[in-house]
């Protein structure tokens, strides 16, 4: 039961989040509603910019990639992430419900990196 609960949250309820999310900024953008909140939302979503930054460069950091120039992609990457798993999830519901395929997991396709020297 437990791991049914953890796919639905996982996968759909986030993806239903995000569609949610996304029309309600359509709307408010063209000024078809006017949603009004008591409460410090805007310093959240700042917090939670900053956070998202912080937490991403310090992940690359462990690479050696924390660049200042990586600051403008990881912008970018922050306002398109979440759109892309709105295709991912379309993608899977159809192959599985209206295609009606079998499931296969789909790999990185690896390939052999050599070094300046030609060895491995």
């Amino acid at each position: 039961m437990f791991d049914v609960l953890y796919t639905l949250s996982l996968y759909y309820v986030f993806f239903v989040a995000i569609v949610i999310s996304d029309l309600l900024f359509i709307v408010s953008a063209a000024n078809l509603v006017t949603i009004s909140l008591p409460g410090p939302y805007t310093f959240v979503w700042i917090m939670a910019f900053f956070l998202f930054l912080g937490e991403t460069m310090l992940a690359i950091s462990y690479d050696g990639e924390d660049r200042l120039r990586r600051i403008p992609v990881l912008v970018l990457m922050y306002f398109t992430y979440c759109q892309l798993w709105i295709y991912i999830v379309v993608k899977a519901l159809w192959i599985e419900y209206v295609k009606k395929e079998k499931r296969t997991w789909d790999k990185t396709i690896r390939f052999d990196v050599t070094s300046p020297t030609g060895t491995p």
